[in-house]
């Protein structure tokens, strides 16, 4: 763990000295000089022309988290610890904050303890989302943490535990599935039956939501979710915003959940977060319908094949969440040249992990966070991403032997 020394951070190649304080322009841009030379030319080189994007490093135990600037909903997590509400930060994602109040973190005793380093961040290709005012990127790797049905491989898909814990995790975007109900009500659900991931039978169209909420939605993943039901639209999202960005998948055939759109829409205006979602579609019509007929709803295709990603893409709507494997280079150019979002489904390999977000795509989609986590963490290290790390530890280590 990197000791501190008075308002200064030791370095992290030699542990003897300067390091990384702030000023005007930004974190990491000013240093305390002197104690370290080759700390602070290790710093100085890895800012060279970087744009403002700082990360901070904060050690919680043995197991470093990290947090960055400029996003709004860490703000409040950030105050309560200025307002000495909560002892520190418990994060095992990337997340933002404003920087005036990262200037204050840094100023106060307790967190500075708790500063592991602080670095800015590389340039990144990245997709749209770098020019939209109303979408503030959490991730600091340039490519978007998606949790497919929240955090489905620690807790049974689609339940408000999965998305609990997909909101603990930090990641930018939660991808759920919506169905309606015999009596018109609006649930979160993927399949059409019932039968795989509850202890019900049958349609669940066929069931009213007073009898789907007897059913258990979680057992069939491990007794301890025993008590987990299947949940409101409107109870996710209350989880959910503002500290992620839901994708709303209504689910086909349409003909089966005629009238959904309405529901869902009344249920986006009473909480007042029409423009704090997106609707995801496989029907282009039907999309292009909701981009006609609501101001401020963004909606993506969910795209099958290649041509259905390209047609998407030419259109009003905001972009694809296509099969991983139809995305290549030329689809992901093809859509940043008319300024449309790619965010291909769903990546748990980390080989596919990696070559997708060398090419830029804008997220990624998975049930496997911490691996995909892990996975943008590394890219850091290779050229796609971090011009600096091309020196090498065997220069670094000559230099310091001089």
């Amino acid at each position: 763990m990197t000791k501190v020394l008075d308002d200064t951070i030791l370095c992290p190649l030699c542990e003897k000295g300067c390091l990384l304080r702030t000023d005007q322009t930004g974190f990491s841009s000013s240093f305390s000089g002197g104690r370290c030379s080759l700390g602070e030319e290790f710093a100085k080189e890895l800012l060279k022309d970087f744009p403002f994007r700082t990360m901070v490093s904060v050690q919680e135990g043995e197991l470093p988290r990290l947090i960055a600037s400029t996003i709004e909903p860490m703000d409040k997590r950030l105050q309560n610890i200025l307002q000495k509400k909560v002892s520190h930060l418990s994060l095992s994602a990337p997340v933002f904050a404003k920087k005036d109040l990262l200037d204050q973190i840094l100023n106060t005793e307790h967190s500075l303890k708790s500063l592991h380093t602080i670095y800015r961040l590389p340039p990144i290709q990245a997709g749209p989302w770098l020019t939209q005012k109303d979408f503030y990127h959490t991730s600091p790797f340039g490519v978007a943490i998606c949790a497919h049905r929240g955090d489905s491989d620690r807790s049974p898909e689609n339940t408000l535990d999965a998305f609990q814990k997909a909101v603990d995790f930090g990641v930018d975007f939660v991808e759920l599935d919506v169905h309606l109900t015999k009596d018109k009500e609006v649930i979160v659900f993927h399949d059409t039956y019932l039968d795989r991931t509850t202890n019900g039978k049958g349609r669940l169209h066929d069931y009213t939501y007073e009898e789907l909420a007897r059913l258990s939605a979680g057992e069939w993943f491990a007794p301890e979710f025993k008590e987990e039901k299947i949940p409101l639209l409107e109870e996710v999202l209350k989880i959910l915003i503002p500290h992620t960005i839901p994708i709303i998948e209504i689910k086909h055939p349409l003909e089966i959940n005629q009238g959904i759109w309405e529901k869902i829409l009344s249920i986006l205006k009473s909480m007042d977060i029409i423009e704090k979602v997106f609707i995801s579609t496989r029907s282009l019509s039907f999309g292009l319908n909701l981009k006609e007929s609501t101001p401020g709803i963004r909606v993506l295709h969910l795209s099958i094949t290649k041509k259905q990603i390209l047609e998407a893409c030419s259109t009003i709507l905001e972009g694809s969440t296509p099969y991983w494997r139809m995305v290549n280079e030329e689809v992901i150019d093809f859509a940043h040249k008319r300024g449309k979002w790619i965010l291909p489904w769903t990546v748990d390999k980390p080989g596919a992990m990696k070559k997708l977000a060398c090419w830029g795509v804008d997220g990624i989609i998975t049930n496997k966070l911490p691996t995909l986590f892990k996975v943008l963490m590394e890219c850091q290290k290779i050229d796609q991403w971090n011009p600096f790390w091309r020196i090498g530890n065997v220069e670094i280590e000559e230099k310091q032997k001089k």
